[in-house]
């Protein structure tokens, strides 16, 4: 039997069974908030520039349900609708938006209760630690991301990277869970997935750095970690550094390391990347004054004893020197350049620095080699490569590509042609 259709294409059966379903409510009772809750979760996430993939991801969901909670088909359940409120920083107002203020409705049944599990998994059940326990919680915690730091410094960084993203999602689903947040383990969150980003970014996964970075500084805006959502910016001006962005750097840098109400170590951490990306538009000036900055800052600091939770690298302590030596690079003074990097590399280095000989002594050797010492340039630059094959380091084989340009241009000089087919065989963009 063919079935007319009436407006917008339904069928008069459905039309007439919709009918029914208005008028079977009760004169009095209030419409369900399912569609309104849904209208403004995708308001908000389409006013934050953030597509539907993304939300499932921070709301730990599936794209498919998150779809039909916008489109009101599904009714969000409480634990789901506080991650899409803080996903879009809503505020609160979505939760608002749940029938009692934020509560589960009452009578709803076990469709209701499985709301929040993505079609066709049966996650698990959001943990929250016993207050009780909760310190010990965190202390274990923290000591299982002290570990995985200083094996970051020891194995390659796509290693380690599985384990850090695995742990830096673990205590971000345990810390968002529950009526408040856990600062402790929120705020450890927040460092360890800066380290994710580092450590993408050392594996060659820069698109994977960016999101980690970003993660970080979004779980330390929820806990209002200042100083952790600045050093955010820090490590995003880096990788738009190594992108050859120096406005980038320079506009994320300049705001952090005038901040007063920042901590004198992640405005020593700004300058300094600062100092780099001046350096990069060739000012002079502007990027000595940010490197004496620097300095003032790092003299003021107090002894801190490296944990999980310290910002930025604790491999090294104030790497003024070798920062310097790399800006004079890019200003054009090679032989100063190579020299305050060879100096401050030094002739013995920790297991752990492998990584630091890598990068800043492939940056001493293109400063040799543009400043004429081909033959040191050479020799410096076999002890970076070896560096850099033992860690699998991203940005030293980037700088080394750059020595290798750089000493193209001694086509007779046979040593430097054999380095140059050797990193030229290096993995990765460029390489093999």
């Amino acid at each position: 039997m063919v079935q007319r259709t009436v407006g917008h294409g339904r069928t008069e059966q459905e039309a007439a069974q919709e009918a029914g379903r208005g008028a079977g409510r009760g004169a009095g009772q209030e419409p369900q908030p399912g569609p309104r809750f849904g209208e403004e979760l995708r308001r908000l996430r389409e006013a934050a520039g953030m597509s539907l993939r993304a939300l499932a991801r921070e709301a730990q969901s599936s794209p498919a349900h998150i779809s039909r909670i916008e489109r009101g088909l599904r009714q969000p359940g409480r634990a789901l609708a506080r991650l899409c409120d803080r996903a879009v920083d809503a505020r609160g107002r979505l939760l608002a938006l749940l029938p009692g203020d934020g509560a589960e409705p009452a009578g709803s049944g076990a469709q209701d209760a499985d709301a929040d599990v993505p079609d066709g998994a049966d996650g698990p059940v959001p943990w929250v630690p016993d207050r009780r326990d909760s310190a010990a919680v965190a202390a274990a915690f923290g000591a299982a991301a002290w570990h995985l730091r200083v094996l970051g410094r020891q194995v390659p960084a796509h290693v380690v990277l599985p384990s850090v993203a695995e742990q830096a999602r673990s205590l971000r689903e345990i810390a968002l869970t529950g009526h408040n947040p856990d600062r402790t383990l929120l705020r450890l969150a927040a460092h360890t997935a800066e380290f994710a980003g580092w450590m993408a970014q050392e594996s060659g996964l820069p698109a994977e750095a960016a999101r980690w970075t970003a993660e970080a500084g979004r779980l330390a805006s929820l806990g209002r970690f200042h100083d952790l959502r600045a050093y955010s910016r820090v490590r995003q001006a880096e990788l738009a550094m190594y992108a050859g962005s120096a406005d980038t750097v320079v506009e994320l840098c300049e705001r952090v390391r005038h901040g007063r109400e920042y901590g004198v170590r992640v405005r020593a951490f700004a300058a300094q990347r600062a100092a780099q990306g001046h350096a990069m538009r060739g000012e002079v000036v502007a990027a000595m004054r940010a490197l004496e900055q620097a300095r003032e800052l790092w003299s003021a600091q107090p002894d801190e004893r490296p944990d999980a939770l310290l910002i930025g690298s604790a491999a090294i302590g104030d790497p003024g020197q070798l920062v310097t030596g790399w800006c004079w690079t890019d200003l054009g003074r090679p032989r100063l350049a190579a020299e305050l990097l060879h100096s401050a590399l030094g002739p013995a280095h920790r297991v752990e620095g492998r990584r630091i000989r890598a990068l800043f002594g492939a940056r001493a050797a293109r400063a040799l080699a543009e400043g004429g010492e081909v033959q040191e340039a050479v020799e410096l630059g076999r002890r970076a490569l070896r560096a850099a094959s033992a860690t699998h380091s991203a940005t030293a084989r980037g700088e080394l590509r750059l020595l290798a340009v750089s000493l193209e241009r001694a086509p007779r000089h046979r040593p430097a042609t054999d380095l140059v087919q050797a990193i030229r065989a290096l993995p990765g963009p460029g390489g093999a």
